[in-house]
């Protein structure tokens, strides 16, 4: 489940990448009391992700405001992923490959929102996916190696 504990940011696939910069955005609007929306849509306007930003919010503000825990996410400028940021991804990776993702929803949040959640995750893993952000770890190692990231 932690494929991406402990990673360089710049070893990670496209849409870990992309999704850890955002969540740590994200926490730095809230700290600021800025309005995320208009924070982060340069961050997914800017790119093919602009279908991705409100299942984004979502999703955030669920866990943020009916999380059964408090996460921890790294610094924006912080080159090594974090714990809590290592498990959502690995969610949002078994999302994007069709597997069952309900029980780590139930572990987050209250679970009058894990339907929130969930819809929130599959429908940001599909922006993803239409984007062309792939996920798998072994995707970026590939990559790395032939000289493509």
């Amino acid at each position: 489940m932690y494929p991406y504990l402990d990673q360089a940011i710049a070893d990670l696939p496209p849409a870990a990448r992309f999704l850890t910069g955002a969540m740590r955005q994200w926490v730095v609007s809230m700290q600021q009391g800025a309005c995320a929306s208009r924070q982060m849509l340069p961050l997914f306007g800017g790119g093919k992700m602009l279908s991705g930003l409100q299942p984004f919010l979502r999703m955030m503000g669920i866990l943020n405001r009916y999380g059964l825990s408090h996460l921890h996410f790294g610094k924006v400028t912080c080159q090594f992923t974090h714990e809590d940021e290592a498990m959502l991804l690995g969610m949002l990776e078994l999302q994007s490959v069709g597997a069952p993702v309900q029980n780590l929803a139930e572990a987050l949040v209250d679970e009058d929102y894990v339907p929130h959640l969930m819809q929130s995750i599959a429908e940001l893993s599909h922006a993803l996916q239409a984007a062309g952000l792939g996920f798998a770890m072994q995707d970026a190692t590939t990559r790395r190696v032939i000289g493509h990231v």
